[in-house]
């Protein structure tokens, strides 16, 4: 949706034209892919694409301000709700920052799919929660890590926290299987 149809009206002809010239460019694009394929021919194919399409100079980002949080919150909204929903957030560095690919890989062994740790251990394993994902979401100025979950039971919530914590614990001393890993980088495709 580019618009209301108000302030499609209010634009020229050129005016559009300059402004899809000025964002429309190949370093602020995204592309999602989706399905069993090649990654690596995906990306061959999408770089010889767009070989010839120039980059822009994009203007910086506005700064949203620094967040000077130094310890975790937490909030908790208390009442009488048939169903309990968790979730933790990491901050991360922007989208920019190298460690971005390994955030995707690391979010995607712990919990994208019916394979991955978090769903296998505190899902199966435990049935400490119905449900359970983890993921990134990358941003210019900050991205974070996401992990969601539904306990089983509303009393269960405490116990899966306690699984859920520990698995990360578990990840930082371990880290992931070979398998894991492998499977990780099959869904997560980086140019």
């Amino acid at each position: 949706v580019l618009g209301s149809p108000e302030s499609l009206d209010a634009e020229s002809n050129q005016q559009m034209r300059d402004y899809y010239a000025r964002h429309y460019r190949p370093n602020n694009a995204i592309t999602i892919a989706v399905g069993d394929f090649d990654g690596p021919a995906v990306i061959a194919s999408l770089q010889a694409s767009f070989a010839e399409w120039e980059p822009a100079t994009l203007p910086p980002l506005p700064p949203s301000g620094k967040d000077t949080q130094t310890a975790p919150r937490t909030m908790a909204l208390e009442g009488q709700f048939a169903t309990t929903y968790q979730r933790l957030i990491f901050k991360l560095p922007p989208m920019t920052d190298q460690t971005t690919y390994a955030a995707d890989l690391l979010m995607a062994v712990l919990g994208d799919g019916e394979s991955s740790r978090l769903v296998r251990k505190v899902r199966d394993d435990a049935g400490l929660v119905v449900s359970i994902n983890a993921s990134n979401t990358s941003f210019m100025e900050a991205s974070m890590a996401a992990i969601a979950w539904r306990p089983t039971t509303p009393d269960q919530a405490g116990a899966a926290t306690d699984a859920v914590l520990e698995e990360l614990q578990r990840m930082r001393r371990e880290g992931p299987t070979a398998e894991e890993l492998s499977l990780a980088k099959r869904r997560v495709a980086i140019a």
